[in-house]
C-alpha cells in the first residue's frame, strides 16, 4: 500500500504530506516536505524504498531538516498549518515551539528483506546516528521502521519500469 492508500484507508489518522504538498519555504524556489504522512499522533513519517547508501542519506535529511524548521521557524509551522486538513492542523501551533516529546520523527524504510531486522549499509548507520542528534536534541522522539513487503502483493504488483541512465541502444 502506497502513502495515498494509507492516508485514505486511514484518514482520521494519517494526512498525506509527501512531495506533491510541499511547503514553499526560504528564498527562491525553496520547497519543504515536511513528511510523507503526518499522523495524529505528532509521527513526522518519512518513508522510502531500501535501496543504496544515498537513499537512506535523502530520508535522513528529510527528517532532519523538517524536524529542524518545525523547532526554529514560526514561519514554517505557520505554512505547514495552512497545508493542513482542520483534525490536524491544532497539533502544530505557530506561535510555540514543539514541545519535549511531542513530536516523533519516523523514517520507515520498505524492505524486501525476511525478518523483522531491518539491516543499513555502514555508512547509512553512521548517518543516522548523527542526523539524528539534532533533532533528539530539540527533543523529538526518532524512530527507525521496517515496512515489510506483503509477498502476495510483490508477485501480483507490477511497478513501474526503472529510468536507468545510460546510452541510447
Amino acid at each position: 500500500m502506497r502513502n495515498a492508500g494509507v492516508a485514505a484507508a486511514e484518514p482520521e489518522r494519517y494526512a498525506l504530506r509527501d512531495d506533491t504538498k510541499k511547503v514553499m519555504h526560504g528564498r527562491g524556489h525553496g520547497q519543504v516536505e515536511i513528511c510523507d504522512l503526518f499522523s495524529i499522533d505528532r509521527e513526522l513519517i518519512h518513508v522510502k524504498l531500501y535501496g543504496k547508501s544515498c537513499v537512506f542519506s535523502h530520508l535522513f535529511s528529510q527528517g532532519f531538516v523538517s524536524a529542524q524548521l518545525l523547532q526554529i521557524d514560526a514561519d514554517f509551522r505557520k505554512k505547514v498549518r495552512e497545508k493542513l486538513a482542520a483534525r490536524f492542523v491544532d497539533l502544530v501551533e505557530i506561535n510555540r515551539k514543539p514541545g519535549q516529546d511531542e513530536f516523533t520523527v519516523v523514517y520507515a524504510v520498505i524492505s524486501e528483506e525476511k525478518g523483522g531486522a531491518l539491516r543499513l549499509p555502514f555508512f547509512s548507520r553512521v548517518n543516522l546516528n548523527n542526523t539524528a542528534k539534532v533533532p533528539r536534541g530539540f527533543g523529538y522522539k526518532v524512530e527507525l521502521l521496517k515496512i515489510s513487503v506483503d509477498e502476495r502483493y510483490a508477485k501480483t504488483t507490477k511497478l513501474p519500469p526503472s529510468k536507468k541512465k545510460g546510452r541510447a541502444a
